[in-house]
């Protein structure tokens, strides 16, 4: 008896062994899982504090004139201080990215799919056609005259004079998707006249926006004629 007394001892022993090594093995692996964590919320923390100070950077040098230096408002399309014209890059590539992303939906649009999304909310425009317009109307409009006209050029290209003019519209560009194009054609130039309406690069811009509007007059008189 007194034997199988120290065995039971002796296995009681080892069972609280063994219970408290699993619970120490369980408090380090817990440890180890918080460390992780927090090694991990440091590092996201600081990669978004670089991150905003690159952007704080970025919006600090793109508000000052890359020549001079000089302060610069919001849409300034010239440096008041040296003359410098102001040629944003990034707005540039924006302009490129517009027209993929554009051309992407196109690609990708399914008909049975717009047709029956459309039945279904009870709307009359295609909802690839409505992704487009409001692509359009959302784009930041340019501030440079380049960046400025090469957008101008863009959007006269989408604007069927026919369907602007109230008669039935020559290109396959929905209805939608050709009036957010006249929307930003005229804020467009309207940016333009208040940017630098007086500089004579300006002219180019008002001779591409008179060319357009006569454009539209043009339909709308040549229906008027046929009516009668």
């Amino acid at each position: 008896m007194a034997f199988l007394d120290e065995v039971g001892k002796a296995l009681g022993k080892a069972q609280q062994g063994l219970t408290d090594a699993a619970q120490t093995i369980s408090s380090a692996a817990q440890e180890t899982r918080e460390s992780i964590a927090r090694e991990r919320s440091e590092k996201a923390a600081q990669k978004e504090t670089e991150r905003q100070l690159e952007q704080e950077r970025i919006a600090e040098a793109s508000h000052k004139c890359p020549r001079c230096g000089e302060p610069l408002k919001g849409f300034s399309a010239v440096c008041p201080l040296c003359g410098y014209e102001i040629r944003n890059a990034t707005t540039a590539s924006a302009i490129k990215e517009l027209t993929e992303e554009i051309n992407r939906l196109n690609q990708r649009r399914n008909t049975v799919a717009d047709a029956l999304a459309a039945k279904i909310s009870g709307r009359h425009t295609n909802p690839t056609d409505e992704k487009i317009a409001s692509l359009i109307q959302n784009f930041v409009v340019p501030n440079s005259k380049e960046d400025i006209f090469e957008f101008m050029i863009l959007a006269a290209g989408y604007m069927d004079a026919n369907f602007l003019a109230g008669k039935q519209k020559v290109s396959e560009v929905a209805d939608i998707v050709i009036k957010a194009w006249a929307s930003k054609f005229d804020q467009t130039f309207q940016k333009a006249w208040l940017s630098f309406g007086q500089d004579e690069d300006f002219i180019k811009i008002q001779e591409l926006h008179d060319q357009k509007i006569q454009e539209i007059k043009d339909a709308k008189r040549f229906s008027l004629f046929r009516r009668r």
